[in-house]
């Protein structure tokens, strides 16, 4: 397979990269490319930066107890049609349910999260 990536970097207007910030607080990790593969012109920099939060035992190189992620069910896709529609059964008789839009996929139709 041949494919062409294409990266992009996130300077801040003080100057900073934003890849490299939220890496710097342990909010992210740096894959390492194989051999052969392309990668960001970037890389020494946010492999320093994963470095001094490993140090520092930041965000995800800390040994806190973790977040709590929430998650979601996709109904959205084309193997979800029989789960959706029974879900959408089960919340029908429901007058308002909180949601938030996840995204606008044209004018009528659109991609909702919703809460259990």
């Amino acid at each position: 397979e041949n494919r062409t990536l294409t990266f992009a970097t996130i300077t801040l207007p003080n100057g900073k990269n934003l890849s490299e910030l939220i890496i710097e607080h342990g909010y992210a990790q740096v894959n390492m490319p194989r051999a052969g593969e392309d990668f960001t012109p970037c890389i020494k920099e946010l492999s320093t930066a994963e470095e001094k939060a490993l140090n520092k035992k930041l965000g995800v190189h800390s040994k806190k107890a973790t977040i709590r992620v929430d998650k979601f069910t996709d109904y959205s896709g084309p193997k979800m049609n029989i789960k959706a529609k029974q879900f959408f059964d089960f919340i029908k008789a429901e007058q308002r349910i909180p949601a938030v839009v996840e995204a606008v996929l044209s004018g009528s139709l659109y991609k909702l999260r919703l809460e259990k």
